[in-house]
């Protein structure tokens, strides 16, 4: 089959995230696809996908993602059930669920002011002042979480493009 946009089918990229000349072109070529190779993603490859989406941005670096690897045909029968039964979920090798817990952002609050004070943009005696402000400034910490969320899965979308494979995001 011919790589086309029309088609889904955008071929092999090479295997260095990053390394290649037409990342642009890649990204603008990024397509949804729904038909998947009847082939397993490997361990290796996983956990590389998992570390370059981990790598993604956050608010106040406070990642609220927790992402649920969903692998083999019971593991993606599980999951096609929950998402009323969309045929091409079973027929992947790979789904992971990015799931967000929206307490992290009262929780991980301090942990992201210390990093902040590490890195000197803080200064240590504003802690509990800038712990108080990033509790306060998230009035709807539900929806926080899952647009950060969203940035995960779309990183780990790019991850996967990157290398040659190719996804769909279902919300």
């Amino acid at each position: 089959i011919m790589a086309r946009p029309t088609n889904g089918f955008l071929g092999q990229l090479p295997s260095a995230p990053g390394t290649h000349p037409f990342f642009l072109e890649t990204l603008r070529l990024r397509a949804t696809t729904r038909r998947f190779a009847d082939k397993p993603v490997g361990d290796h490859l996983v956990r590389a996908l998992l570390e370059a989406a981990l790598a993604a941005p956050s608010e106040f670096n406070l990642q609220p993602w927790r992402p649920i690897v969903c692998q083999g045909k019971s593991q993606l029968l599980r999951l096609q059930r929950c998402c009323f039964d969309q045929p091409q979920i079973l027929s992947a090798g790979l789904a992971v669920i990015c799931a967000v817990d929206p307490a992290v952002f009262r929780d991980e609050a301090p942990r992201a002011v210390d990093e902040l004070v590490t890195s000197g943009r803080w200064s240590a005696d504003e802690r509990e002042a800038q712990t108080a402000f990033i509790r306060s400034y998230y009035s709807d910490t539900r929806a926080s979480a899952i647009l950060n969320g969203a940035i995960l899965g779309h990183q780990l979308l790019l991850a996967g493009l990157s290398v040659g494979l190719q996804g769909f995001w279902l919300g």
